[in-house]
């Protein structure tokens, strides 16, 4: 039951603290992505974590949130997501991906909240402007 008590209460966040997460709270997020269903167990997935301040500023640059990205509490300025993990995989529209990558981002979306963080799904991006950072 605490299973479904956490999916009932995960929401996608769109407005961030400037605070980055430590390291060991990003551990359980992918280990947790690690374990992610698989179609035929390909496990085709590679994953970037980006914690550097300067790198995921960038990055936000290229990302589109469809909202404001929140608010700064320290003066009321837009403040980007701290940090970003990217899921990548084989180019090409294969449904059998999507499939993968969405139970990747389950997965990691309920940890996150287990270490009190929170996530976005983000599929409006350039991808040749994010590879260059």
């Amino acid at each position: 039951m605490e299973l479904i008590n956490a999916i009932n209460r995960r929401r996608s966040a769109r407005k961030f603290l400037p605070k980055s997460p430590e390291k060991d709270q990003i551990l359980p997020i992918m280990e947790a992505a690690r374990f992610a269903h698989s179609i035929a167990n390909r496990q085709v997935l590679r994953y970037s974590v980006i914690l550097n301040k300067v790198k995921s500023r960038h990055i936000n640059d290229y990302v589109n949130l469809s909202i404001n990205n929140g608010t700064n509490h320290d003066n009321d300025e837009p403040a980007p997501p701290p940090a970003y993990i990217i899921c990548s995989g084989p180019e090409g529209d294969n449904p059998s991906l999507y499939a993968d990558v969405g139970t990747a981002f389950q997965n990691m979306s309920l940890a996150a909240m287990t270490e009190k963080l929170s996530m976005c799904f983000i599929t409006e991006f350039d991808p040749n402007q994010v590879q260059s950072q």
